[in-house]
């Protein structure tokens, strides 16, 4: 089995590099079967544009690598179906799409380096009934611009997601079903992004900075969203929490023109935490249908002016409190 890998592996990388001084190169892989693993490198000598690399993998505990540093407009796809596999692209292009695929639990996908425009990792499959547990995925970028980033994750939960992008204008979602899911997002310079999580006891880790822009929508009980954005200017920031008790959301805030805008509906013993430091900024709090809730703002925390503040509860027993 050891001979047939190393065959496969090493035929593979054969190829790649023979035909990578022209372009179109194309490089595919397909393994069924336990602890395989498969490499396709696609290295640029001269001007090399339009190459596609393909890795399918069915079984467990397989591995697969896709390794492009030729130059711009390239194609990654890696599809395993699986428990205990590993995905990884690593691009050094513009223009290009990474896109990798896992069905199955404990697997593990990580998009690293250059300047793609789009980069989609999907785990699970919410169309059967499976599991689909313990999953990692991890998208980190430099130098991207006008990029988008794509996180999917389904299933029973228990699933972690990783975006970091350090350039102007990328825009990311993350998208989590089930319990005890973790999401972690930073972006600089021009962000956007929009996160979703279903089911109970997630938890939501966001940092931006510049003219940021964030969406967080949680459904379900035990939810906790952190959301920090700074030198910010016109900046805002959106928390919709649907059903449950006990969900949890602080927002901070520093720079210009802040706004900050937290709905919560049928939730109970429920908290909404806003700090906004600079001036020109905007909050709205909005608590429905709920018991022994608790809004606080805070705004300028050093005399500041221009600033605007509103809190709405509906039901009993809840407690609001304004600080300009």
């Amino acid at each position: 089995m050891k001979t047939q890998l190393k065959n496969t592996t090493v035929l593979a990388l054969l190829m790649t590099t023979t035909y990578a001084m022209a372009e179109e190169n194309t490089a595919e892989i397909n393994q069924t079967g336990e602890n395989n693993q498969a490499v396709i490198e696609q290295v640029g000598i001269f001007d090399t544009y339009f190459n596609t690399a393909t890795i399918t993998q069915i079984g467990d505990n397989n591995e697969a690598n896709i390794d492009q540093t030729a130059d711009d407009v390239n194609t990654s796809t890696i599809e395993q179906t699986g428990s205990f596999n590993y995905a990884q692209a690593v691009s050094a292009g513009f223009m290009g799409s990474i896109d990798i695929t896992q069905f199955g639990e404990s697997n593990e996908a990580i998009i690293l380096g250059g300047s793609e425009d789009f980069a989609s990792i999907s785990q699970g499959d919410p169309s059967i009934s499976s599991p689909s547990n313990y999953n990692i995925a991890s998208i980190d970028q430099t130098g991207c611009g006008q990029c988008s980033h794509h996180i999917v994750q389904s299933g029973f939960g228990a699933n972690e997601a990783f975006i970091l992008a350090t350039h102007e204008g990328a825009y990311a979602t993350i998208t989590q079903d089930g319990a005890y899911n973790y999401t972690s997002l930073s972006q600089v310079g021009n962000p956007g992004a929009l996160i979703t999580q279903s089911g109970e006891d997630n938890y939501v880790y966001i940092e931006q900075s510049y003219w940021s822009d964030v969406s967080v929508e949680q459904t379900g009980e035990l939810h906790q969203a952190v959301i920090q954005q700074d030198w910010g200017f016109n900046t805002n920031a959106s928390v919709v929490t649907n059903g449950g008790s006990a969900n949890q959301v602080d927002i901070e805030q520093t720079g210009d023109v802040l706004q900050a805008d937290v709905r919560q509906f049928n939730v109970f013993e429920s908290m909404a935490v806003i700090e906004q430091y600079a001036e020109g900024q905007t909050t709205w709090i909005e608590q429905h249908n709920g018991i022994g809730n608790y809004a606080t703002v805070s705004q300028g925390l050093g005399g500041s002016i221009g600033n605007s503040a509103s809190v709405v509860q509906y039901g009993s027993y809840n407690i609001a409190n304004i600080v300009q």
